[in-house]
């Protein structure tokens, strides 16, 4: 981990947003993925912010589960009833892939919601249709009616998997509350189930050490480092009551065998995941803007947040600046998480490392094993690409490794040191 820390030092030294086309994302059930999907990591387009669980059901049926906070929606009482009311709308549409966007399922649902006092959210389940063993791509789409905003999201299926594959079991809590996105608060009880049972005769391999930092964009001599080999291997026999704890920040991965690649992992990176709400979690994405000596003066401070106010407040320039900087950085940081978690913190993947420092991208095209984000192409001037290439792995479906080039030192270098100087880079603009 110091090694990397060191490597990531020697490189650094020291967007705003395009609205995407409204045709990405037609309200038909025809090919949605087909232009610009630079919706899918835009916040500010959707308001609405849904978790999603994908599970097999069957081996013809998958399970949607989906869940969203009440207060996300938007309620008034112009409807014939004159009550306080609000409107959602859930549509999914089934592809083969993205290449082929041939269609096999398509649903649509309106629900009317009501203020609940008894819960702060919806949970809905929704029976998807897989009938052939293949891999499949699921497009989601919740709109709020009364405001017309809509959130995108996007899926894969591996209707292949055997035993206890990623897919193939699903987490609650003890009060079986689904739990989304794999992701656990420390020392909370969980439960993993497979067809609606406990899992049996288990081994869990225990990782303690999830931080993965990338190499910055333009290394071409060093990847990110992935989870390799666990620091403790546990066997669970019979484990009927199935509630189980990680006792710390860490991955499980559960598998029937002890040295197989097929399992189901469960993620616990902090207590308040995704936010960013601690002063250890305030300062650990500073290593993209920070040198070396800034860094771990702030780590190792008696008083770390004193000195994290600092060096916003040196880099701003003045107070209501470091505010505006602060609220834009961390609010990318949280959105790393939202959109890029897999075996580690989206922050600290390749695809959250690029999002922080220069925005949401302005087009993202997309197929079934890659994603190409630009910056800057309607402006006239160079545009930047960056290729982020979907890798196959154990623990998670959401892994993307960037293509590094040496081509990227420049434009990176130019970034921080905007950022550095108290102004928020924007490609499109500086370019």
């Amino acid at each position: 981990m110091k090694n990397l820390l060191k490597y990531w030092f020697t490189f650094v030294v020291a967007v705003s947003l395009i609205s995407a086309i409204a045709s990405c994302f037609p309200t038909t059930y025809t090919p949605v993925y087909r232009n610009n999907v630079a919706l899918l990591y835009n916040p500010g387009a959707a308001i609405v912010l849904p978790e999603y669980s994908v599970t097999a059901k069957s081996e013809t049926e998958y399970m949607l589960i989906s869940r969203v906070q009440i207060s996300d929606l938007l309620f008034n009482m112009a409807n014939e009833r004159k009550v306080n009311m609000a409107k959602m709308r859930l549509k999914y549409v089934l592809y083969t892939s993205l290449a082929e966007r041939i269609i096999v399922d398509s649903a649509s649902n309106t629900y009317a919601v009501y203020p609940n006092k008894y819960s702060s959210q919806i949970v809905n389940y929704t029976t998807v249709k897989t009938p052939e063993k293949r891999n499949y791509v699921l497009a989601i789409e919740l709109t709020d009616l009364l405001r017309n905003r809509t959130h995108y999201s996007l899926h894969f299926i591996n209707n292949t998997e055997t035993g206890i594959g990623l897919q193939n079991s699903v987490m609650y809590k003890p009060s079986y509350e689904p739990v989304f996105n794999r992701s656990v608060k420390p020392d909370s009880l969980f439960m993993v189930l497979q067809n609606g049972y406990p899992l049996k005769n288990t081994y869990i391999q225990l990782f303690n050490d999830t931080v993965f930092l990338p190499p910055p964009p333009f290394s071409t001599s060093m990847k990110q480092i992935r989870p390799n080999k666990a620091d403790s291997v546990l066997f669970v026999a019979n484990t009927d009551t199935v509630k189980l704890k990680l006792r710390k920040k860490g991955l499980m991965f559960f598998s029937a065998k002890a040295d197989t690649a097929i399992g189901t992992p469960v993620y616990s990176f902090s207590s308040s995941f995704p936010n960013i709400t601690t002063a250890d979690a305030l300062i650990s994405p500073l290593i993209y803007l920070c040198t070396t000596k800034e860094y771990d003066d702030i780590k190792k401070a008696s008083n770390p947040k004193l000195l994290l106010d600092a060096f916003w407040l040196k880099t701003a320039g003045s107070s209501q600046r470091a505010k505006e900087l602060i609220r834009i950085f961390y609010n990318r940081v949280k959105f790393a998480n939202i959109y890029f978690s897999s075996f580690t913190e989206g922050w600290q993947t390749d695809r959250g490392m690029v999002y922080i420092i220069f925005g949401p991208p302005g087009t993202v095209l997309k197929n079934d094993t890659y994603e190409r984000w630009i910056y800057g192409e309607n402006y006239g001037g160079q545009p930047i690409e960056f290729v982020f290439e979907r890798l196959k792995s154990s623990f998670t479906d959401n892994d993307f490794e960037l293509r590094r080039s040496a081509d990227f030192a420049s434009p990176w270098r130019k970034a921080v040191e905007s950022w550095r100087k108290g102004k928020v880079y924007s490609y499109e603009t500086e370019n």
